[in-house]
């Protein structure tokens, strides 16, 4: 009888971790935008379709900056404010270069709060694919 392991991953070096954690730091913005599954259930499914939902993020954000370069921040709405559960959201990185990327980082910067921008953005792309 002969038993099977498992194969296990490939251990990364401590070096190359160091330099990936230095070059992060130096050359990467991390976002983080929590969808929250009772208010957020249909933009959540569509990202879970997603194969690359920053990349899909990304594009959003890339063609408002094409279609409104003047665009200005609206103001943060304070009276929604809620506790949620871990359970009860999900979170995306959205990992911004700042060279190559500095529009993008620029725009998400600009804004008073990023999570409803983003999900004005997918809404809006929801609605042209339903339509």
């Amino acid at each position: 009888m002969s038993s099977t392991k498992p194969k296990s991953q490939p251990i990364t070096p401590s070096y190359v971790r160091d330099s990936i954690d230095r070059y992060q730091k130096n050359s990467v913005k991390r976002i983080v935008i929590i969808f929250y599954m009772d208010t957020d259930a249909e933009i959540i499914t569509k990202l879970n379709s997603l194969k690359n939902m920053s990349g899909y993020i990304k594009d959003l954000i890339t063609s408002d900056i094409a279609l409104n370069p003047e665009y200005v921040a609206a103001p943060k709405d304070l009276s929604v404010l809620r506790r949620y559960n871990s359970s009860e959201k999900k979170r995306v990185n959205v990992l911004v270069n700042r060279t190559d990327e500095a529009a993008i980082l620029e725009r998400l910067v600009a804004q008073s709060n990023m999570s409803d921008y983003i999900k004005g953005l997918i809404n809006k792309d929801l609605s042209l694919t339903t339509a």
